[in-house]
């Protein structure tokens, strides 16, 4: 699949996220109600009922809670192995021979632990639990949760991280537009969740998407360009001639 076509299927999600969004802020009530357990012909575990925008109800298998912490979670997992994967081919490829591209697979590295972190925070909660533990911090001015001010201290090495590589992030037009359009849709959470709109995860999940295709184009700009092999280099490259010769009579060319 061409990275055109890429983007116009990242694009399309996007707006179908976008026409959810709408029509769940929409909505007169909450965009779904667990209506408690369903009784169901068969023998089953916990089977929900849940009312879906107030017009359809759908039974749900009490088992699977994925949430949208634990789908963040997976998502950032799997965007941090990519990273790893990355900084593994760029150092096979032999990238650090050439000026100028050490730097990637320390960024790749770097990403890979910042992304990890990131998930595993999702899934098990690390900075709420630090701040039901640091509760004082309730008590600085403008700080109603002690975990969000542990949540922004993240801010502090990500902000820095994006300063050092910020060549890394603009080398690739698309992908930092996609990153941008993110951070846009995360400032855009941080205000919803302030005025207590219920449209922050929305928000967020169209950060998450976004920062997502950023990261997914910056990673194919890289490889691309680090696999491809230079044109000072083809000469180098030997040509086996596999076609059958024509064998001279012994003596012909006496």
């Amino acid at each position: 699949m061409s990275s055109r076509r890429v983007v116009i299927v990242v694009l399309a999600a996007m707006a179908c996220l976008a026409v959810l969004a709408v029509l769940f802020a929409a909505a007169k009530g909450p965009a779904y109600d667990v209506r408690g357990s369903a009784d169901v012909p068969y023998s089953a575990g916990t089977v929900k009922e849940v009312r879906v925008l107030d017009s359809a109800t759908v039974y749900v298998d009490g088992e699977s809670k994925p949430g949208p912490s634990v789908i963040a979670g997976i998502g950032l997992l799997v965007l941090a192995t990519a990273a790893f994967m990355t900084a593994a081919v760029l150092r096979i490829a032999r990238v650090l021979r050439r000026p100028g591209r050490s730097s990637l697979v320390t960024f790749y590295l770097l990403l890979c632990a910042g992304l990890a972190f990131a998930g595993l925070d999702e899934l098990f909660a690390i900075h709420e639990t630090i701040g039901h533990n640091l509760q004082f911090l309730a008590d600085v001015p403008g700080v109603s949760r002690p975990d969000d001010l542990v949540f922004a201290l993240y801010l502090i090495p990500t902000a820095a991280f994006a300063y050092l590589f910020r060549d890394v992030f603009l080398s690739d037009t698309r992908a930092a537009a996609a990153l941008v359009l993110g951070f846009a849709f995360l400032v855009a959470a941080a205000a919803a969740d302030l005025a207590g709109a219920p449209v922050e995860e929305y928000f967020e999940a169209l950060c998450g998407l976004c920062i997502g295709t950023g990261l997914a184009l910056l990673i194919h700009s890289h490889l691309s360009r680090a696999l491809r092999i230079p044109a000072d280099q083809l000469d180098e490259l030997t040509v086996i001639d596999r076609r059958a010769k024509a064998v001279d009579p012994v003596g012909a060319g006496r």
